[in-house]
């Protein structure tokens, strides 16, 4: 792993230097290149390791870096300065500098194109996300002697993933915006290491972002030159420039930037068919949530698409344009800032069935009916919550399996609600009732000298007998009970009666497991369920059954 590291020397003046490359007239490039196909164009931000009251003291909203505050914007914006476009509808965003992104070169009024190189921002995560997880981190053990921040490239490249650390121990660091830092500016370190991310060295032409010198704290290295811009471009064209008069580019968002709602991007340079659009992931994992198989209009000036409403939801961020067949940087558009606007939070209207038992075979699928429901992330019935994959959901509809047996809830009403990235719901009430027919929970393994808990659902007050049999062939007597174990009652075990529980309905049957028992052996139980009337037939549970492990 080489490490590019940039460090605090002081020869004539204090100056911020870089390790390696030695010195060269020009640009520099490090041999390698960020790929689009597999995706190493992401970044995040370890946020909260930034732990310097100045690294995240901006809070003022910005639109062109939505949701994002602090050393996240700070990073954010460096990473913007390296982008293929302008970033956004007006070039605000920095106020030393006259746009951020595109030409190095461009102004309010200029909006030229630098190379096809994007980064496409990911979000803010808890983790340093290891040597190949391009996080970007401050790190509370001290790189090194007047070493400011480094990133990591295994093997020299960064074409597998990166990591770059700010080292917090030795330096005080400073989110901006404005140039009146009182410590080293995140963003103008930012952008000098994302250079080497990308996989630029050192220049030796006097005011680059890559030179290895230069004042200190950094502000003026936030905006790239064009000896820096000069090394985006000499790249081969495959991979990032100059940029090419086919790569795609957005220019402007429209419609509803709602999850669920219809978002139109418009631009240029769009394919027919096969297009995928790139959000940023709410789960930060790196990896953007995209929509795939997206047809244009317009001659390809225009793509319709409906922002996703599956978990891991997009988020605050960017929004890109991948056309086939996506592997190359020419393919990939520049990065368009987009607010995710969650709208109301759910209201629910119903659940069902209602009631629903505490335990069923098989589990009983849930439905919630109501509005706003598309982004639910969880549903709590009572005390419990159930979450993430276990729910379907679209605008007016929830739908889940009830745990079963759903040991966190008593039997009688429970007030359930939703909750949604904008709030949670209204509440509304569902009713547990006891299981009938009985339910048997028992566990699928067992061993010698175990204490074995079996449990029956089933309703309250009733006696419940536990049988257990090797063989699984029935037993029955017409009128009174009919079991799928037994053998004709030739060969059943049968345990002393219990009485279930007014709360959950629930009996309970423990016994220790004898040992020298044959392993792999399987026992069958059941249980029958009798009203304090002893009205038959009698109720009989599911049939489950336990294997002996020795």
């Amino acid at each position: 792993m080489r490490p590019r590291r940039l460090s605090l020397a002081v020869p004539l003046a204090v100056a911020i230097l870089l390790a390696a490359p030695a010195y060269v007239s020009g640009y520099v490039l490090l041999g390698f290149t960020l790929p689009v196909s597999p995706n190493q164009r992401d970044f995040r931000v370890n946020q909260g390791s930034f732990v310097d009251a100045t690294a995240n003291n901006n809070v003022t909203p910005q639109a062109n870096f939505p949701g994002s505050t602090g050393a996240a914007m700070a990073l954010w914006k460096a990473a913007v300065e390296w982008g293929s476009y302008r970033h956004g509808p007006n070039p605000s965003g920095d106020p030393t500098q006259g746009a951020l992104g595109g030409d190095p070169g461009n102004s309010v009024f200029v909006d030229n194109p630098l190379g096809n190189f994007d980064f496409t921002y990911q979000g803010v995560t808890t983790t340093a996300g290891g040597s190949t997880g391009n996080v970007i981190s401050a790190t509370q053990t001290s790189i090194g002697p007047g070493v400011l921040a480094a990133t990591f490239l295994p093997g020299g490249s960064g074409a597998g993933g990166w990591q770059m650390l700010f080292d917090d121990p030795q330096w005080t660091w400073d989110d901006g915006p404005t140039a009146g830092v009182s410590g080293w500016c995140i963003q103008g370190i930012g952008v000098h290491e994302l250079g080497h991310a990308l996989g630029l060295g050192h220049t030796s032409v006097a005011g680059a972002t890559m030179v290895s010198g230069a004042a200190p704290f950094a502000v003026s290295l936030r905006s790239i030159e064009a000896d820096d811009g000069d090394g985006v471009t000499a790249v081969s064209p495959s991979a990032y420039g100059p940029v090419s008069a086919t790569k795609p580019r957005i220019t402007g968002l429209s419609g509803s930037f709602q999850t669920g709602g219809l978002l139109t991007i418009t631009g240029t340079n769009f394919a027919a068919t096969g297009n995928t659009v790139w959000f940023t992931n709410s789960a930060a994992t790196g990896a953007p949530k995209t929509v795939t198989g997206l047809a244009s209009t317009g001659a390809g000036t225009s793509i319709a698409v409906t922002i996703p409403t599956s978990l891991p939801l997009p988020a605050d961020g960017d929004v890109l344009v991948l056309v086939p067949p996506g592997t190359l940087g020419a393919h990939l558009s520049n990065a368009w800032p987009l607010d995710i606007s969650t709208g109301p939070p759910p209201t629910l209207t119903t659940i069902g069935p209602n009631p629903a038992p505490i335990a069923s075979v098989p589990a009983t699928l849930m439905t919630i009916t109501g509005t706003d429901l598309a982004s639910t992330s969880s549903v709590t019935i009572g005390p419990a919550s159930i979450v993430g994959g276990a729910l379907t959901t679209s605008a007016t509809q929830v739908t889940f399996n009830l745990p079963t047996p759903f040991t966190a809830v008593n039997l009688g009403p429970n007030t359930v609600t939703a909750t949604s990235p904008s709030g949670t719901s209204n509440s509304i009430s569902l009713t547990i009732d006891p299981a009938n027919p009985p339910v048997l929970v028992v566990p699928p393994l067992t061993f010698g000298g175990s204490t074995f808990t079996a449990d029956t659902y089933t309703i309250p007050g009733n006696f419940v007998i536990l049988i257990m049999s090797p063989s699984n062939l029935p037993s029955s007597i017409p009128g009174l009970v009919d079991l799928g174990l037994g053998a004709g009652f030739s060969s059943i075990v049968v345990f002393p009666t219990t009485v279930a529980g007014v709360a959950q309905g629930k009996a309970t049957t423990s016994f220790v497991v004898p040992t020298g028992g044959t392993p792999s052996s399987v026992f069958y139980f059941q249980s029958v369920s009798i009203p304090p009337s002893v009205a038959s037939p009698f109720p009989s549970s599911n049939l489950t059954q336990t294997t002996l492990l020795f």
